[in-house]
């Protein structure tokens, strides 16, 4: 009853968000306005896209150049001809590429709307040799209570881009005004028009054409997707992937969850989406990186993304796996013991509402440290400090931890006893493994003096690999390390 409470508050609370927080173009002045943006995708160390949305149908002009008093010549841009028709007009959309840039590069730009709003902002192209990789992750942002405090935050981070996960919009994804609820502009200097973003769509996002509109139509196309969605590209020692897992994760759980089978066409996306990626991690790119990073929004805790991405990106030594969807802080690691740590799966909380458990996450590496830092920020109101909730460590070179000396005494227990595991670890590998805490063993007791032995063991070895459970963080090198737990037994 307290969780149904709870939901309904929830659903109250957001449908009083959604029509108080309802987007709008800019008021300010006549004429046109900024509907959207401008906002910045598919960055490059020498292109990037500058992408804006007019509330009128009218020319706009771009300027850019590294001396902001001194732009170029202004450069006439036409409406985009293949813009869809939203509510029976076609839409006033722009993009212009910015191609042949310098990398590393602080890069100013003015874009005017012929007889109204004019937006000036800057970005970076991204470093062929940064001395530092800045990251910032989230996903399902939706109405997006905490755009202020991303907006703070990106400011004081200044990450090299970001990448969202997913679900922009508070509906289905037929409803092109609630886009403006993640690109349109809410301050002058807003973040949106400064800070490249990459994305992936969410089962949100996919009710209409919008999404694709708004973004797969120009980042597919820039970085060569041959599957709608799907896409990589290389930063520093990075490889990073975007996958639309919405043809399993939506349309294929959708079609079996009323008791059909998937269209052929759905299946032969999948298959084709699968057959891409494990090209793509087999590619020199991305062996030769120190990170694979992948992201998309259905996480391996959901049944469909289990069936098909782990088989691939493990194999293919992924290092690290994002998502979102559940709304759910959560972090595992493979099933598959003799890979264990070696891939990470992190779920982000929602940049939706606030929450302690995270809002977004902060990702920094020093190229050639062989250590990559997830720190998952949270705050629990507006205008209160995002602090650290917890931290990830991925690492370059994989723990190779290996157990002996199981003991689990007693040997007979009654039921809501306790029993005690004692294990020595060794880590043979180099990485520090994931995560900085330690947890018990997920051991179960069932029934009255029966003997537990045989079982427990079973259990430990079956266990310590997966999630947070079992993790012991010996340091490198081969030093060993001895754990004792005693731990309750779950009630059946």
């Amino acid at each position: 009853m307290k969780k149904l409470l709870k939901r309904l508050c929830s659903a109250m609370v957001a449908a009083v968000m959604v029509m108080t927080m309802a987007p709008a173009a800019f008021a300010a002045g006549g004429g046109a306005q900024f509907q959207n943006g401008p906002y910045l995708l598919a960055p490059k160390t020498n292109s990037m896209v500058v992408v804006w949305e007019s509330t009128e149908k009218v020319s706009a002009t771009i300027a850019y150049g590294t001396d902001e008093s001194k732009l170029c010549d202004p450069i006439k841009v036409e409406i985009d001809a293949d813009a869809p028709d939203f509510k029976g007009s076609k839409m006033n959309l722009f993009h212009y590429k910015l191609d042949n840039l310098t990398p590393g590069t602080r890069y100013y730009y003015e874009v005017k709307l012929e007889g109204g709003a004019t937006c000036k902002a800057s970005f970076k192209t991204l470093s062929e040799k940064p001395d530092q990789i800045r990251l910032i992750t989230l996903s399902d942002s939706h109405i997006f209570a905490t755009r202020a405090e991303l907006d703070q935050a990106i400011k004081e981070f200044d990450p090299d881009l970001l990448l969202h996960c997913g679900d922009m919009v508070e509906g289905t994804g037929a409803q092109a005004e609630q886009f403006s609820f993640w690109f349109q502009g809410k301050v002058d200097n807003d973040y949106i028009h400064s800070y490249p973003v990459v994305y992936s769509s969410g089962n949100h996002d996919q009710g209409g054409v919008y999404f694709d509109t708004y973004v797969y139509s120009i980042q597919d196309e820039e970085y060569g997707a041959e599957v709608e969605g799907d896409s990589s590209f290389n930063y520093a020692g990075l490889h990073i992937v975007t996958m639309n897992s919405n043809p399993w994760g939506l349309f294929q759980m959708n079609s079996e969850a009323t008791g059909q089978q998937a269209d052929a066409a759905t299946i032969k996306t999948i298959d084709n989406a699968m057959n891409w990626l494990k090209k793509d991690l087999a590619t020199d790119a991305a062996k030769n990186a120190d990170f694979r990073l992948i992201f998309m929004h259905h996480p391996v805790s959901d049944a469909y993304t289990k069936r098909y991405i782990p088989a691939v990106i493990e194999p293919g030594k992924v290092d690290l796996l994002l998502s979102g969807h559940t709304h759910s802080y959560a972090r595992a690691v493979s099933s598959d013991p003799a890979v264990g740590a070696g891939t990470i799966y992190l779920t982000h909380q929602d940049a939706r509402t606030y929450n302690k458990k995270g809002d977004f996450f902060y990702i920094t590496s020093t190229p050639g440290s062989g250590v990559l830092d997830v720190k998952n920020y949270g705050a629990t109101a507006a205008g209160q400090d995002s602090k650290v909730a917890n931290e990830t460590l991925v690492a370059k070179d994989k723990q190779q931890l290996s157990w002996s000396d199981i003991s689990i005494t007693p040997s007979e227990v009654l039921y809501n006893g306790e029993v005690t595991v004692t294990a020595k670890v060794t880590n043979n590998g180099k990485g520090p493994g994931h995560g900085q805490r330690h947890h018990p063993l997920p051991l179960q007791v069932r029934g009255r003096h029966r003997n537990a032995r045989s079982r427990q063991v079973r259990n430990a070895d079956r266990h310590a690999p997966h999630g947070d459970a079992g993790h012991a963080h010996p340091q490198a090198g081969g030093q060993d390390c001895l754990r004792q737990r005693k731990v309750p037994p779950r009630n059946l």
